[in-house]
């Protein structure tokens, strides 16, 4: 795993990305930092629409790090995902296991205000959380899908919030 930082507006983002995903693309093998540019961008398309074009999300992040005290930082894990015979979801890197997914929200839960997984999550789960809010894939991620928010659900402490719910608790936290 590399970690890779980077910034939208005044959010301090962290990327723990699979050198799997820095040697991918023909031709563009030996050109590090243009790959580095390549696999972080596709994802901040998604962070973009949700810090700067979505209001309700801006404006729930905003407050959730306000509320809960939390360093204005997200941290992106962008591996390969698969789920084991038991239904587990893991993280790989160069097509070897590394760790449920779970175990990394786990360890990085309380310390960003919120934590993302870009990585392909066919079964659909999610991971529980204590302080931080989890944006996590519902599906595969990968190639032309991974620019996009709707691909994407928030899960707080309460569980995966829609729209709706994500309103009320937005005036919520607002008012506090």
């Amino acid at each position: 795993m590399k970690i890779i930082n980077s910034e939208i507006n005044d959010w301090q983002l962290i990327y723990d990305v699979s050198v799997d995903h820095l040697e991918e693309d023909d031709g563009l093998v030996g050109d590090e930092e243009f790959l580095e540019h390549l696999t972080v961008r596709s994802f901040e398309e998604v962070l973009s629409e949700m810090i700067v074009d979505e209001r309700l999300w801006s404006l729930f992040l905003d407050a959730w790090q306000r509320r809960h005290k939390l360093p204005r930082s997200i941290r992106v894990l962008m591996a390969h995902g698969a789920h084991d015979k038991n239904g587990d979801w893991w993280f790989f890197e160069q097509e070897r296991p590394l760790r449920k997914v779970k175990d990394w929200v786990r360890e990085h839960d309380g310390k960003y205000t919120m934590l993302a997984t870009c990585c392909c999550n066919n079964l659909m789960s999610y991971v529980r959380i204590k302080r931080s809010l989890l944006l996590i894939s519902n599906a595969n991620v990968f190639g032309s899908r991974v620019d996009t928010l709707d691909r994407y659900s928030v899960v707080t402490p309460k569980g995966i919030q829609d729209r709706m719910t994500l309103e009320y608790e937005t005036s919520k936290l607002m008012s506090l």
